[in-house]
């Protein structure tokens, strides 16, 4: 499921997990986050230094109810390829049924069209190897008609592929 998200307004979604890029500084997607969950934001400030050092981590907060999923930021959308299907392993691991990954939720510049695609595909595949049977991608409301081509996209490639295995 896609859900666009309006500038300003986030709203909670009833998930097991939430994931969000690590970034407690200011007026941030992590703190509209933590606040629209009712989730205590000093506890991440007081554990900042475990987010420095440049090493891309996936860290579960099991502590909270929902279960938050961190990652450290990257450069760039293509930074680390695989962030996707990390997040979905450790949400698994976790026993989670259901997943808000809210990374785009705000996006600065231009809609990041491979990186988006690599995520839904991975949330695709998701649905035949894990326990994860509810799984919302939050998107910014300006690019929502695009993340929709984009979906359509990776489903149709999805099917396609399907039918010519079974060809």
């Amino acid at each position: 499921m896609i859900r666009p998200i309006e500038h300003g307004n986030y709203a909670a979604v009833q998930v097991d997990a939430i994931s969000c890029t690590y970034d407690t500084d200011g007026f941030t997607l992590m703190n509209a986050v933590l606040i629209a969950y009712g989730l205590d934001r000093d506890h991440f400030r007081k554990i900042s230094g475990k987010y420095e050092g440049g090493k891309f981590m996936v860290t579960a907060h099991v502590e909270m109810t929902p279960i938050v999923i961190t990652t450290t930021k990257t450069e760039r959308w293509d930074s680390e390829p695989t962030a996707t299907e990390q997040i979905l392993h450790v949400a698994d691991c976790e026993g989670c049924g259901s997943l808000c990954l809210t990374h785009f939720a705000f996006i600065l510049g231009q809609f990041p069209l491979a990186a988006f695609e690599r995520c839904l595909r991975s949330v695709e595949l998701a649905k035949f190897y894990s326990g994860l049977k509810k799984i919302v991608v939050d998107v910014d409301e300006r690019y929502y008609q695009q993340a929709l081509d984009v979906h359509l996209r990776v489903l149709k490639n999805a099917t396609d592929g399907l039918r010519n295995q079974n060809s």
